[in-house]
């Protein structure tokens, strides 16, 4: 292998851990009186080295002292000069794997309105405008043979009951039928399933308050989506895109 190759999957490691960790050291509207260490055209500013100070402090018992604090920059300053190489030896566009690991950065970057903690009415209204999306399993009723020998289930069984009475081939028939349909498979033991649904009927709704974990993991989850929606279009409205097709 190339020692530029082998520098280049280095460089990787280096940008990967760096953005997951901080997004880089440097930012564009940094001062002087920010840095801590001026590398190159960038440099490690001041919050970077507390914030990794802080992760360090939480993984250890004791509080760390000026030596690890020397230690964390110098780890830094490797870390920076990594990712001004990979840039130079242009990585991002030459390794998927850097290119996964700035996507990926960005998109968390990108998505920082879910992290805030959603107020209960928000949550509350969330929860009211979706009654589909916090509804228990739908009871069916099912008429299902096996090898051409009727298998009895319980009338009116929440679906997600039904793998556990009749096996996953039953199951995953009866998630894809309307009233009225019936489907056959063949399941992985070799035998022959057939189904019908007879009745279906709605879940119940599960109450807020048992639901409250779900929901705000879905608002989360929507404002995540939201947020990174709009910062790709701010993105495409200041940089400019043009497709050949």
């Amino acid at each position: 292998m190339r020692p530029e190759r082998l520098f280049g999957l280095a460089a990787a490691a280096g940008l990967l851990l760096a953005l997951a960790v901080a997004l880089g050291p440097w930012r564009e509207d940094a001062t002087p009186d920010d840095l801590v260490a001026r590398v190159g055209d960038g440099g490690v500013t001041r919050a970077a080295l507390d914030r990794a100070m802080a992760a360090l402090a939480a993984d250890n018992r004791n509080a760390p002292g000026p030596a690890d604090r020397a230690r964390v920059l110098d780890r830094l300053i490797d870390e920076e000069l990594l990712v001004q190489r990979g840039i130079a030896l242009g990585l991002p566009e030459r390794e998927l794997s850097v290119r996964k690991a700035i996507v990926d950065a960005m998109l968390q970057f990108a998505s920082v309105e879910g992290e805030r903690a959603p107020g209960e009415a928000e949550l509350r209204a969330f929860y009211d405008a979706r009654p589909l999306l916090f509804a228990g399993s739908p009871a069916v009723t099912l008429a299902v043979s096996v090898d051409g020998r009727a298998l009895e289930l319980p009338a009116a069984l929440p679906l997600d009951r039904v793998a556990g009475l009749a096996g996953a081939t039953v199951a995953a028939l009866a998630a894809r039928l309307a009233v009225g349909e019936s489907a056959s498979a063949r399941g992985e033991d070799g035998r022959a399933y057939a189904v019908r649904m007879l009745a279906r009927s709605a879940g119940e709704r599960v109450r807020f308050e048992d639901a409250r974990p779900a929901v705000e993991a879905a608002w989360r989850r929507q404002a995540q989506e939201a947020a990174v929606e709009a910062y790709l279009k701010t993105l495409r409205r200041e940089m400019r895109v043009s497709k050949a097709e």
